[in-house]
């Protein structure tokens, strides 16, 4: 971590912690990103992470759906 911080100084950027509130909802944050990946008809699933043999786009909306 330490090198991390050294690289990114040195780049003029910088670390610091997250909000408590960010960690206690990043599942929530993940899922909509995806769900708004899959609105889009992005993939969102990608094999490198999940050991899938191919991404995927996955998910599924029920009921009415607007995303306008």
């Amino acid at each position: 971590m330490l090198q991390l911080a050294k690289a990114l100084r040195s780049k003029h950027l910088s670390i610091f912690p997250a909000p408590a509130q960010l960690i206690e909802f990043k599942e929530a944050l993940i899922f909509a990103f995806m769900a708004a990946l899959k609105a889009s008809g992005a993939v969102n699933t990608l094999h490198a992470v999940t050991g899938a043999s191919r991404d995927s786009l996955g998910g599924a909306f029920f009921g009415e759906r607007s995303m306008d």
